[in-house]
């Protein structure tokens, strides 16, 4: 992966936010596809979003935690903005889809499909440009 983003010319950060979790979900995608096609909405709709939080929340902090003992307490891990924005982002997006399905008798609608549809493209956009502002500065 990271020759691939040398030979591309692109920075680890785009790499990981692109290529790296494209190539981790491709799986969870067929899967939730066919979950859905067999009719288990609701067992779909659970995996797509128990799955990447169980694997940010118990992933990271394990590796953290590991870090932090390891360095005597200390972290040397420090999140670059574009990351930040991308974290931030994303967490108003999860509380933003839980009061939607909350506010429509907890179903999963059109618009929300299409709102969560443009949502990725626009995080996506937003983390690239911090990270060429921030990158330029820096």
């Amino acid at each position: 992966m990271q020759l691939l983003g040398t030979i591309m010319g692109l920075k680890p950060m785009v790499m990981g936010i692109t290529l790296l979790a494209w190539g981790n979900c491709v799986d969870n995608v067929f899967a939730m596809l066919g979950l859905a096609k067999a009719g288990e909405f609701r067992v779909a709709i659970t995996g797509i979003y128990a799955g990447p939080m169980f694997n940010v929340l118990f992933g990271n902090g394990c590796i953290l935690l590991m870090s932090a003992v390891l360095n005597h307490g200390q972290t040397p891990f420090i999140m670059s903005p574009a990351a930040f924005v991308l974290l931030g982002v994303m967490e108003v997006v999860l509380v933003g889809t839980l009061l939607y399905t909350k506010l429509c008798a907890w179903h999963m609608t059109k618009t929300l499909g299409l709102i969560l549809c443009i949502a990725y493209p626009v995080t996506l956009a937003a983390g690239f440009i911090v990270e060429h502002l921030m990158g330029a500065d820096g």
